[in-house]
C-alpha cells in the first residue's frame, strides 16, 4: 500500500514508488504555473471571443503580425489558385483523349464562372481570415437565377456560442464552442449568429450550403487558431517597447539641452516670465523692463541664450540603444519560428548568401505549401463538385452513370491539379538548367515545369509557342540571323 506525503508547496511523493514525475525536477519550480486544459477546445472555451478579438487587432495595429499574415498569404494564394482538370480516365473507363478533351471543358467552364463571380480574389479573403481569426465561412447562395451560385465570404465571427442569449450553451449536447457536431467531433453545422438558429453545411441532397474553412492543428479540433495566437503577449509587448522607445526619442529631439546659471539669475528671470504670462511688465533692479514676445520655432530650433555667465549642456541622444535592435530582431525570429516560415522571409531581408537565401526560401514553402493543399482540400474540391453538379444537371458536361451516388467516381471526375503562385529565380540560369534535367530524367512534367515558371495554361502557352515556331520557320535564313541577332543583343525582333 502507497502512502502519500504532501510537501509544503502541495506536491506530493509516494513513500513506496518514489515521487512522480510532473515535467518539474524539485517538484516545486512549477508551484505557480497557470496550466491550460489539453483539450483542443476547452483551453480556449470561455475567452475564444476575446482570443480572436486581440489577434485581430494586433493585425490592424502590429507590423509583425501583419507580415506572419501577408507574406505567405502573397505565396499560397496569391492572385488565386487555377485549377487544371486531369480526369482519372483509367478509373472512370473512358478513352484517354475523351478524358483529356473532357478536362480541357471542365477547366474552362470552372475559370469563367469563377471569373464571373470574383472567386479568386475571395479565396485570398478567405484564407486571410482564417490566419487572422483562426477561421473563416464561405456561404453559396442559390438564388434560381440560372447561374450556378454565388459565393459570399464571411468571418468566423458569424459562429457563435453561449455568449449570444439564443444561442446553446457550450456545454449543451452536440455543440462546441458554437459548432454542432457529433460523439467523434464530426461536424455537421453551427449556430448562426444572423439567423439565431441552426446552420447546417449540408441539405439533405448533399449539397453544400457552408464551408467552415480552417487548418487543423490538434485532433478533436472544433474552431481554428490564429496563426500568431500563441505570440499574443510578445507581439503586445513589442509594441509597448515601440511606442516608449518612440517617445523618449521624441523628447531626446525636442530638449537639446539644458543651461546652468546662478541660482539668483534664474529666480530673477522666473518672476519675469511670470509677469509676462500675467500680460504685465516687471522692472528688474537694473531697470530694464521684461516684456511678452512669442516666436514659432521649428521643430529642432531654440533661441540663442546670450549671458557670458550661463553655460548651455546639449542633449547627448542615446535612443535607441544597440539592446532594441537586438530585442526586434530575436522577437523577429520568434515570431517567424512559431509561424513556421524563416525570420529573412518575413522581413523581406536577405543579406546572406544564396544558398542562405535560397534555403530559407525552402523551409518557407513548406509551409505555404501544406496550408495551399489544406485550402484547397477543404474549399476548392467542395466548391469545383458543387459546380460539376450544376454542369451536369444542365447537361454542359457529361458523366457516366453513378455519378451521383459514388465518390470514386466523382473524386476521378475532379482530379487535376493546383496552380498557383511559385517562389520565382534566385539564381534564373542554375534553377533553368535544374527543370531542364529534371524533365529530361522524366521526374517532372513539362507542364509542371511551366507551370513553376507562371504559365497556368500550359495548353495556352504550346499553342502560341508553335505559332512563334511556324512564323520563325517561315522565314529566309537572313531574317533568321538577325532575329537571333537581335535577341542575342537584347532587342526585340520586328
Amino acid at each position: 500500500m502507497a502512502v502519500k506525503i504532501y510537501k509544503t508547496d502541495g506536491s506530493t511523493f509516494s513513500s513506496s514508488d518514489g515521487a512522480s514525475y510532473d515535467g518539474s525536477k524539485t517538484g516545486g519550480e512549477f508551484k505557480n504555473w497557470r496550466e491550460q486544459s489539453v483539450d483542443p477546445s476547452k483551453f480556449i472555451l470561455d475567452t475564444y471571443d476575446k482570443l480572436t478579438a486581440r489577434c485581430a487587432t494586433l493585425y490592424n495595429t502590429s507590423s509583425y503580425c501583419r507580415a506572419l499574415v501577408k507574406k505567405p498569404l502573397a505565396y499560397s494564394i496569391g492572385r488565386g489558385l487555377f485549377f487544371r482538370s486531369l480526369p482519372n480516365w483509367k478509373m472512370l473507363g473512358i478513352d484517354r483523349e475523351q478524358a483529356v478533351e473532357w478536362g480541357r471543358r471542365f477547366t474552362m467552364l470552372l475559370h469563367y464562372d469563377k471569373l464571373n463571380i470574383n472567386h479568386y480574389a475571395k479565396q485570398y479573403d478567405i484564407m486571410a481570415e482564417r490566419s487572422i481569426t483562426g477561421d473563416s465561412l464561405l456561404f453559396f447562395l442559390r438564388e434560381n437565377d440560372g447561374k450556378p451560385f454565388d459565393i459570399v465570404t464571411a468571418s468566423g465571427a458569424l459562429i457563435i456560442d453561449s455568449s449570444q442569449t439564443k444561442a446553446p450553451t457550450t456545454a449543451a449536447k452536440g455543440y462546441t464552442l458554437g459548432i454542432q457536431h457529433d460523439q467523434y467531433n464530426r461536424r455537421s453545422g453551427f449556430w448562426a449568429q444572423v439567423e439565431q438558429k441552426p446552420f447546417s453545411f449540408a441539405d439533405l441532397n448533399g449539397d453544400r450550403n457552408a464551408i467552415q474553412m480552417m487548418i487543423r492543428e490538434r485532433s478533436g479540433q472544433q474552431r481554428g487558431y490564429s496563426d500568431f495566437y500563441w505570440g499574443i503577449a510578445h507581439a503586445k509587448n513589442a509594441d509597448r517597447v515601440w511606442d516608449a522607445t518612440i517617445e523618449r526619442m521624441v523628447l531626446e529631439s525636442i530638449q537639446m539641452g539644458w543651461i546652468t546659471a546662478n541660482p539668483n539669475d534664474m529666480k530673477q528671470q522666473a518672476n519675469a516670465m511670470a509677469a509676462s504670462a500675467r500680460g504685465k511688465s516687471s522692472n528688474s533692479e537694473s531697470g530694464t523692463t521684461v516684456k511678452n514676445y512669442e516666436t514659432e520655432l521649428v521643430p529642432g530650433s531654440m533661441p540663442i541664450w546670450e549671458n557670458k555667465d550661463h553655460q548651455i549642456n546639449f542633449t547627448d541622444l542615446k535612443t535607441p540603444s544597440n539592446n532594441f535592435s537586438n530585442a526586434m530582431v530575436e522577437l523577429r525570429r520568434l515570431l517567424a519560428m512559431g509561424r513556421g516560415v524563416a525570420p529573412e522571409f518575413i522581413a523581406g531581408e536577405y543579406s546572406t548568401s544564396f544558398t542562405a537565401h535560397k534555403g530559407a526560401l525552402n523551409d518557407t514553402m513548406k509551409t505555404v505549401y501544406f496550408e495551399r493543399q489544406r485550402y484547397a482540400e477543404t474549399v476548392e474540391y467542395a466548391v469545383n463538385l458543387e459546380y460539376l453538379k450544376h454542369y451536369v444537371r444542365t447537361g454542359m458536361l457529361e458523366v457516366m452513370p453513378g455519378f451521383w451516388d459514388n465518390h470514386y467516381i466523382q473524386q476521378a471526375y475532379l482530379s487535376g491539379k493546383w496552380i498557383g503562385e511559385v517562389p520565382g529565380h534566385v539564381n534564373p540560369l542554375q534553377e533553368v538548367k535544374s527543370n531542364i534535367e529534371a524533365v529530361g530524367a522524366g521526374f517532372m512534367l513539362r507542364a509542371d515545369a511551366a507551370a513553376n515558371n507562371g504559365y497556368s495554361d500550359f495548353e495556352a502557352f504550346l499553342d502560341e509557342r508553335e505559332d512563334q515556331e511556324r512564323e520563325f520557320k517561315a522565314r529566309s535564313g537572313k531574317e533568321q540571323s538577325k532575329i537571333i541577332m537581335d535577341e542575342s543583343e537584347g532587342e526585340m525582333p520586328e
